[in-house]
């Protein structure tokens, strides 16, 4: 059994409503305060100081791109940048663990329960919190040295950020898919039996 598998079926075996409901309210309140606030920990502090969106949020950043938004920062904005990293912390985890729960009550009701295939897609949200916890590794490096950049570092929050990404978004569309998968079987399997017809 390799460590996805081990994972996923920690997972499986840990999810339960009352995870799903913790989890959800603690990415609730880091998500409000990062994307619908103004002060400190938030994206929006972050672009007015640095005059461009945190790296956490692009797709991907190249080296030279990275090198321009730490030294255009300032240290107001490194700070501000700082501030994001001790929110995020906890949201990479909160997160996966909301979608991995969320994965491992929908799963069950769309596919076998005991599919082992399909158990290994609760990991994908783990997979992203990984990832984010790799370039928030990497921001905090190169906080911490600048103005030293380190190149090795520059590129690797750049694949980080985008295998974060795209784990992201495969880990919300799985769970969009499980949820319209689990509303068709629920619809189906209380939908009426027509009666046949009586013979003549």
């Amino acid at each position: 059994m390799t460590a996805i598998d081990r994972l996923s079926d920690r997972l499986h075996a840990l999810a339960s409503r009352r995870l799903l409901l913790a989890s959800g309210a603690v990415t609730v309140v880091l998500a409000t305060t990062m994307f619908a606030t103004s002060g400190r920990f938030s994206l929006a502090a972050i672009e007015t100081a640095c005059t461009a969106p945190a790296p956490d949020v692009r797709f991907t950043t190249s080296a030279d791109d990275l090198a321009s938004f730490l030294a255009a920062c300032g240290d107001v904005g490194r700070a501000a940048y700082r501030d994001l990293q001790l929110l995020d912390l906890a949201y990479p985890a909160a997160l996966g663990l909301f979608l991995g729960a969320s994965l491992a009550l929908l799963l069950p009701r769309t596919v076998a329960a005991d599919h082992a295939r399909a158990r290994l897609l609760i990991a994908v949200p783990l997979l992203a919190a990984v990832f984010d916890y790799l370039e928030n590794a990497a921001a905090w490096v190169l906080l911490t040295r600048f103005p030293d950049e380190p190149s090795t570092v520059l590129h690797l929050l750049g694949v980080a950020s985008a295998a974060k990404q795209l784990a992201s978004w495969a880990s919300a569309l799985l769970v969009l898919a499980c949820l319209a998968g689990a509303l068709v079987q629920r619809v189906t399997r209380h939908a009426p039996v027509p009666s046949s017809a009586p013979e003549a």
